[in-house]
């Protein structure tokens, strides 16, 4: 992959668990949308905009659009929820994260093009919104993963990590600690995320986060750690019960790319089965297949089996399905 096809959208794993926490317009779309079930919402919200207009219910359409990897298709939505509602700071964010996946998957011809489309939109929404936390976190991605002849810029990226914590402590600091990751002062990281723990002890978020970004650099050992500190936290906080199974969820994904701590990896998925999964959420028919590989990592060739048939029974995710037919006997 060439460096401006690397310029994609930065959406964090956890942000789709909140995308929508402001829309208190209720509705049978949103009530669905909220539930996880897309296929439902979708036409709910497309009649309900049929006869009245709401830039965020267009936005979840949108979103509804791009989870399907339907970039074109959703940034084409995006880009008519910015048309009419031209100061919303949601509208200009998801065009700049719509067009940064296209240049994501886009040709290197193209790429250019989508990847500047999405910093334009990522500075509206922050001139629209000085406090948009996913636009700041949009920007600061794509100021690490452009070339220079296309803005990026590891300085500014760092800056504006430094803002963030100005307004959003948590969310701050990991972008910060995702920036010295990729800069050469990566003993200031480990200062980040002592910060950060020192902030919030008892938040699985900071845990939750931090397990992310050790997975995505292979560090499979911290991961661990940190997916297990979060899962068991005890706050109590909106939105605390979501990321813990969010994190049993990654202990069990952990383990598969390790290939290590299978029976931990086993009983979080199981754990995670057990509970409630809420919007953009891994469905549980993910957390089954994962399983079924686990067991398979552990020699136990019918629990996997018995697995794998359970998530294709289920599945509604055509990746997944993909993913079963490799294993399925």
């Amino acid at each position: 992959m060439n460096r401006i096809q690397s310029t994609i959208r930065y959406i964090p794993a956890v942000l789709v668990l909140c995308l929508c926490a402001d829309l208190v317009h209720a509705s049978p779309g949103i009530d669905a949308y909220e539930a996880g079930d897309f296929a439902t919402a979708e036409p709910l919200l497309k009649q309900e905009l049929a006869t009245s207009d709401d830039a965020k219910k267009r936005i979840l359409v949108g979103i509804i659009t791009m989870s399907r990897n339907e970039f074109k298709e959703a940034l084409a939505l995006f880009e008519e929820a910015a048309e009419r509602y031209p100061n919303s700071a949601d509208a200009q964010y998801w065009v700049g994260a719509s067009a940064g996946s296209l240049a994501g998957n886009a040709s290197i011809f193209k790429a250019a093009g989508h990847a500047k489309k999405a910093r334009k939109a990522f500075e509206r929404a922050i001139e629209l919104d000085a406090q948009h936390l996913e636009a700041h976190q949009g920007l600061v991605q794509y100021y690490l993963q452009a070339p220079g002849f296309l803005g990026g810029d590891k300085d500014e990226a760092l800056q504006l990590a430094k803002h963030t914590v100005t307004f959003a402590p948590i969310e701050g600091r990991l972008l910060l600690a995702q920036v010295y990751g990729q800069t050469t002062q990566p003993e200031q990281r480990a200062v980040v995320f002592e910060e950060l723990i020192s902030t919030a002890p008892d938040d699985p978020r900071a845990y939750l986060n931090i397990g992310f970004l050790q997975q995505n650099e292979e560090d499979y050992a911290g991961a661990h750690r940190s997916f297990s500190d979060a899962a068991n936290t005890t706050s109590t906080t909106d939105g605390a019960e979501t990321a813990r199974q969010s994190a049993r969820y990654q202990i069990g994904r952990t383990a598969v790319f390790s290939e290590q701590r299978l029976n931990d990896g086993i009983e979080a998925l199981t754990d995670y089965l057990d509970g409630e999964i809420g919007s953009g959420m891994p469905e549980k028919a993910w957390a089954r297949f994962r399983r079924g590989q686990l067991h398979q990592l552990a020699n136990n060739e019918d629990s996997a089996q018995a697995d794998f048939k359970a998530a294709k029974a289920a599945s509604t995710d055509k990746r997944l399905d993909k993913e079963l037919k490799k294993v399925l006997r």
